[in-house]
């Protein structure tokens, strides 16, 4: 069955995420699909999309056209019943409804734009159809246990009826946005600190054999200059483990580890149509040993049929080895309490 996919503005369908900025920022829920001169080439896929409904419903456009500030026109409305997430089907009983709205005055600068819009709260009941957004939005939820999520994009499909959403885990429920999107392609700075409050500090461990090793256009490594080694070696362990994988079914892989520096993953990636996790690691000793936060211990508890730990051992050598711990696996390894937290 042919399928074409439909990417999402990066900010448009969140959910989860804390709104901690003074002035708005809330999803958008619209992409752009046609602009001046500039027309995505899925906007023609759109407008001919298996699941097209008939535009005469005045009720169902009225609910497309309510909320608008110009003069507008509804061209297409989609309604979707058999809803998936990542390639698995989520058993719900309300539709979702996407629609394609342009804006046709032409006293206004936006005149001609096309827009898909995916409003969260919409709503729509009669004897034809039972569209609730947020019904859909809750079940996506609840399947990702409440993580906080964005939607990246949806597959759509010949089969009239058929949408595949397609999430990213953020981080922990109620992330403040402005760790997410502020600078969401990740600030150094910040990161470094992230990255001693998980390891507490393993600088004793590995500097030693990052010297031994050497690290890329790094003279010394010195605690000042740890970071930079530590990105390195971090970003090396995801490529290593990436190359290890060997299973020809292997799609849509997500590297979140620079892009949402707080995620509670580094890698997810579709196997055999399923949804995996992976929370990468690595050593450049032999050592067996990894720091795993609270919240990255909730989440491999939460997904524990789904994430992986991963360890990349002796990662600057030429022969790293790869192993992968479940949860299960975790249970019976040996725990050192490294932090405590005091409050009153």
């Amino acid at each position: 069955m042919s399928k074409f996919f439909v990417k999402f503005d990066t900010k448009s369908f969140y959910f989860n995420v804390e709104n901690d900025n003074e002035k708005g920022h809330t999803a958008t829920v619209a992409t752009v699909m046609k602009q001046g001169s500039t027309t995505d080439p899925v906007l023609e896929l759109l407008k001919v999309c298996s699941s097209n409904v008939a535009l005469k419903n005045e009720g169902l456009l009225h609910e497309c056209t309510k909320n608008s500030k110009s003069v507008v026109k509804i061209t297409n409305i989609l309604i979707f019943d058999k809803i998936f997430l990542n390639g698995e089907q989520l058993m719900v009983d309300s539709q979702f409804c996407m629609y394609l709205k342009e804006e046709v005055d032409p006293g206004r600068i936006q005149f001609g734009r096309v827009k898909l819009h995916y409003p969260s709260s919409f709503k729509y009941s009669n004897f034809e159809f039972d569209i609730d957004n947020r019904a859909i939005i809750n079940a996506i939820s609840e399947r990702l246990h409440g993580f906080a999520f964005l939607i990246n994009g949806v597959e759509l499909f010949d089969e009239s009826g058929k949408i595949n959403f397609i999430s990213t885990i953020i981080g922990a429920n109620k992330i403040p946005y402005s760790k997410v999107f502020l600078n969401y392609k990740g600030d150094a700075s910040t990161k470094f600190i992230q990255v001693f409050n998980e390891v507490a500090d393993n600088y004793e461990i590995e500097a030693p054999k990052m010297r031994e090793k050497g690290i890329p256009n790094l003279e010394t490594i010195v605690p000042s200059t740890y970071k930079v080694a530590y990105e390195y070696c971090k970003h090396l362990a995801i490529s290593i483990f990436l190359k290890s994988l060997n299973h020809e079914s292997i799609e849509n892989i997500q590297i979140n580890t620079d892009t949402y520096p707080y995620d509670l993953c580094d890698v997810e990636l579709l196997m055999g149509g399923r949804k995996k996790y992976y929370i990468v690691f690595f050593t450049a000793t032999m050592q067996d040993y990894f720091f795993l936060s609270l919240g990255k211990s909730d989440f491999l508890y939460v997904f524990q049929d789904e994430c992986e730990v991963v360890l990349v051992k002796d990662v600057l050598s030429k022969t790293p080895i790869v192993e992968k711990f479940s949860f299960e696996d975790t249970r019976g390894m040996r725990k050192d309490l490294e932090v405590i937290k005091y409050s009153k």
